[in-house]
């Protein structure tokens, strides 16, 4: 049952004793071999009951991060279990939270992690303009390509929105990250419509540095055929590639959301296709600080010329929490998301 569940990608978790078979390695809570399999293992032969104990917390987390927060206001709670489950501040017809975000104890002193745990609880959800815009524009059929996508914010807005009825391909080159928005989505049962990419996007293929921060903000650098520079290094493709190699999602209504610090000229450099094929709906980019200096300000305006050559309009939200309508983006030092929409396509209301 164990291995046709895992091999299934169907969400289990497995009792393992003292020192089970090879299979399942050591100290570790998941499996390489199955995403979807959560392990809890003993810590002294032939004693179960600390292990009936954790699984006992689990569910009880489990069950109460299912239910709606009682108040938008109300301050993140601890459960039991040293897992931090933290529930989608977007909810569903039901009333319940689209999904939930499992975050593990060795991660809960990550600064974007924190930060994500505490604008989903208290704020009205991370990045709440950004995912507010996609619940406005995405439709049945759709398909949203997510560059940087981290453990799955993004992937499981757009596949909650129209539940079986969005693809998301969810690109993320840390294997760490990686790891975690696998898990994500099995959590959330998700596998059918969220693919993931264990790459980075670029304008060639090849290999390149990854260079880490915390679990989000880390960069590639040293792009080639080999990766010679510092940090771990990781494969590279482009998003042409990608979509030639899946002709079913080629042909789907696409919104493209990038958040690569600083390499989205780059990312769409590997992308001529995508853009000129009249299927991109909108394109979606972080203009942050990686574009303040002389050199990132010149290839900021290489971007927009290269965007607005294409007919593309570009738009932002008043502010990156509370929302607003789309307002006219001007090449400033703010901080936010640059939404790119066909000329002549008014964004929908808020």
């Amino acid at each position: 049952v164990t291995h046709l569940t895992g091999a299934l990608g169907r969400p289990i978790w497995v009792l393992l004793m003292h020192h089970p078979d090879w299979r399942w390695l050591r100290e570790r809570t998941d499996s390489p071999w199955y995403p979807s399999a959560r392990l809890f293992r003993q810590t002294t032969p032939r004693d179960w009951e600390p292990v009936f104990a954790e699984v006992e917390a689990e569910l009880t987390a489990l069950a109460a991060a299912r239910r709606p927060p009682a108040a938008a206001s109300a301050p993140p709670t601890r459960p039991v279990a040293d897992e931090r489950v933290v529930p989608a501040a977007f909810l569903g017809p039901d009333g319940k939270p689209r999904f939930v975000m499992p975050i593990p104890a060795r991660f809960q002193d990550d600064a974007g992690l924190r930060v994500l745990a505490r604008e989903e609880l208290a704020d009205g959800g991370f990045e709440y303009a950004t995912r507010r815009f996609l619940d406005e524009h995405l439709e049945p059929g759709d398909l949203l390509i997510d560059v940087g996508a981290h453990w799955g914010v993004y992937a499981l807005q757009a596949a909650t929105r129209w539940p079986g009825q969005v693809q998301v391909l969810a690109i993320e080159p840390a294997p760490l990250n990686v790891e975690q928005l696998r898990r994500w989505i099995a959590t959330n049962g998700q596998e059918a419509a969220i693919e993931v990419v264990a790459a980075g996007a670029a304008d060639r293929e090849g290999f390149a540095s990854l260079a880490p921060q915390s679990t989000m903000g880390h960069h590639l650098e040293h792009r080639g055929t080999v990766a010679d520079g510092p940090g771990l290094r990781v494969p590279v493709t482009t998003l042409d590639r990608l979509l030639a190699e899946r002709p079913a999602l080629a042909t789907r209504r696409t919104f493209l959301k990038i958040d690569v610090e600083g390499l989205e000229p780059e990312v769409l450099a590997g992308a001529t296709t995508l853009l000129d094929g009249g299927r991109l709906a909108a394109l979606i980019f972080e203009r942050g600080r990686s574009y303040d200096t002389a050199e990132g300000a010149a290839r900021l305006a290489d971007l927009v010329a290269r965007l607005t050559g294409r007919g593309l309009a570009l738009w932002r939200k008043p502010h990156e929490n509370t929302g607003g309508p789309l307002v006219a983006w001007a090449p400033t030092r703010d901080l936010c998301n640059v939404f790119s929409l066909p000329a002549g396509v008014p964004p929908r209301p808020p």
